[in-house]
């Protein structure tokens, strides 16, 4: 028996340009409190918001991003089997979906 993929298995990925890394940075300096550990604990300091990988943008902070810097990401799901390049220089972020085995 084979491994049968689900529309949930794979990940959702968003891939910035190159060119909104500073506008990119800039919104998650100024939206800082906005943001949470995973264990609930605020973000209260980066050295560098898009190297730390302290961030995930959710729906509603991607469209912030874009109302006011004029940025959006490429998104688009990857579904098992599939490979993602990210060009050089290009910030990203992805969430695993949980693959489900039947």
């Amino acid at each position: 028996m084979g491994v049968e993929s689900k529309e949930t298995d794979g990940a959702l990925w968003d891939i910035f340009r190159r060119e909104d890394v500073k506008k990119l940075e800039e919104y998650l300096s100024n939206h800082l409190k906005e943001f949470q550990y995973p264990c609930g604990c605020p973000i209260d300091k980066v050295y560098n918001p898009i190297l730390d990988q302290t961030f995930y943008l959710t729906s509603e902070h991607k469209r912030k991003l874009k109302a006011e810097h004029g940025v959006e990401p490429w998104t688009f799901t990857q579904h098992l089997g599939e490979a993602v390049f990210i060009p050089a220089g290009c910030p990203h972020q992805v969430r695993i979906f949980k693959p489900s085995l039947t």
